[in-house]
């Protein structure tokens, strides 16, 4: 479903719109749905889109999120899997959509997120987790009040155990 903000996009309509039409809209858990959510009491919009990643998928979601004004936009990305021996590079080739969409803080799970960590701009690095057992015992030191918050990686990274730490509203 995100890759519906680069047909947005690439049709020149106004990406301002897309959060709203794509909170209305009904998707499968885990494949882009958009739920408020809380975590401690703290009140979130979720980007939950755990299923599956790869290099399309993977900007799509971040542009998504980069969709939102006036709000700390959080990524915390998971690996893509299954690339074979070009799996650094296309990990590493999303820094540049990263700043360009307005990320404002990038939390890495994973050996090739590494990769991604190690050259992201310091204003916006957040933490490296090796694997999804450290981020959802440690959410409470990432998650602020009225943040975006993208949750994204292959399904063999299991990112769906940090969704699940949120209680989603809708």
């Amino acid at each position: 479903m995100l890759a519906v903000a680069a047909v947005v996009q690439s049709l020149g309509l106004d990406l301002s719109k897309l959060p709203l039409a794509l909170e209305n809209f009904g998707v499968t858990k885990g494949r882009g749905s958009i739920h408020k959510a809380k975590y401690n009491g703290k009140c979130v919009h979720l980007i939950d889109d755990f299923y599956n990643a790869n290099p399309a998928s993977m900007k799509a979601a971040i542009r998504t999120l980069g969709t939102y004004s006036n709000r700390r936009k959080v990524a915390l990305l998971g690996d893509m899997l299954e690339l074979g021996n070009e799996s650094v590079m296309f990990h590493t080739k999303l820094l540049d959509f990263i700043i360009e969409c307005g990320t404002n803080k990038v939390y890495a799970v994973g050996k090739f997120m590494l990769e991604l960590y190690r050259i992201l701009p310091s204003n916006i690095k957040g933490t490296h987790f090796s694997d999804t057992n450290q981020p959802k015992s440690d959410l409470s030191n990432i998650v602020q009040n009225n943040d975006v918050i993208l949750v994204k990686g292959s399904r063999g990274m299991e990112m769906n155990l940090i969704v699940q730490r949120f209680i989603v509203e809708y």
